[in-house]
């Protein structure tokens, strides 16, 4: 029993380190970080309380009914709170500075995501490229595979691959794990890079041409992708994530940071205000109980 639980311990301490490493990568939020942190730890205990040896085995019932509670709290209402959100952004109305803070954090996101800019620009620069059909253009893409540097115009590009074997079973004969387009100016200064993430579809009997064809759409679709969640996100409201709605829905009783205006949202948020206070009066009774079987225990 004592080996598992250094076991466990060591995970506790793992994990801890590892959300904070992944807080510090602005990945996730600290309240996020702070509740995996918690809820983790609390199993951790749970886990000891089933031992008789253990002083954490006469509090085993309120631990439980503290993890229920979190996952309750901190999981299940944020991610149905956001489900509603995502499909009637109108059913919550929040705290006009939370709204805007929130949304202008979204667009930012995004931006960072996509770098809209920079698919315009490379987007541009291959149809160029492409529209000066040059005889260079028909060669085979297995001519810039073997590290030839293909010259046109006032361009020279190449491309910088990573391959491995497949394993057997699998069609083709490598799988590309890095694809990079480098296309530099005709002194051989990098002018951008385009990452391509083909994968096992990679055909290196199709013209460069095609394949340049393909980046351009991939840029095309990507830039749509970009316009579409921003759109989302401007005119419909479309960006609440568990992430974003957990700092505020912890607050639940406070409803002039998230109010429920639709009928569907009152039900949940009424439900979820029961549930919390039948907990607390759980948690508060096994509280007592334990302090009366402790004093119990003291008199005999």
């Amino acid at each position: 029993m004592k080996f598992i639980e250094s076991k466990i311990g060591a995970l506790t301490i793992i994990l801890v380190f590892w959300l904070l490493y992944y807080f510090g990568q602005e990945r996730v939020s600290f309240s996020v970080s702070f509740f995996w942190i918690a809820l983790y730890f609390c199993f951790y205990l749970a886990f000891l309380s089933f031992s008789k040896a253990t002083p954490l085995h006469k509090y085993k019932k309120n631990i439980w009914t503290i993890i229920i509670f979190l996952l309750i709290h901190f999981i299940v209402f944020p991610k149905v709170y956001v489900y509603i959100l995502k499909n009637n952004p109108q059913s919550f109305k929040f705290d006009e500075y939370i709204q805007n803070n929130e949304k202008e954090i979204s667009l930012k996101e995004v931006v960072k995501e996509y770098s809209p800019e920079e698919l315009v620009s490379q987007k541009s620069l291959v149809d160029s490229i492409i529209e000066l059909d040059e005889g260079q253009l028909k060669k085979k893409l297995e001519y810039l595979r073997g590290g030839n540097i293909l010259k046109i115009d006032d361009f020279q590009f190449y491309i910088d691959i990573e391959e491995r074997e497949l394993l057997p079973g699998q069609d083709s004969d490598e799988l590309v794990l890095r694809f990079d387009l480098k296309i530099c100016n005709k002194e051989g200064i990098l002018i951008t890079s385009i990452n391509d993430n083909y994968g096992s579809e990679v055909n290196y009997k199709n013209t460069v041409k095609s394949f340049l064809r393909n980046i351009s759409n991939d840029l095309k679709y990507s830039l749509e992708n970009y316009k579409t969640i921003r759109m989302q996100i401007e005119e419909r409201n479309i960006f609440w994530t568990y992430d974003k709605i957990l700092p505020y829905s912890i607050n639940i009783f406070n409803t002039s940071n998230i109010n429920p205006k639709s009928r569907l949202a009152n039900n949940i948020v009424f439900l979820h205000q029961i549930l919390l206070g039948i907990i607390g009066v759980v948690i508060l009774f096994f509280i007592t109980l334990t302090k009366a079987n402790s004093s119990k225990d003291i008199l005999s």
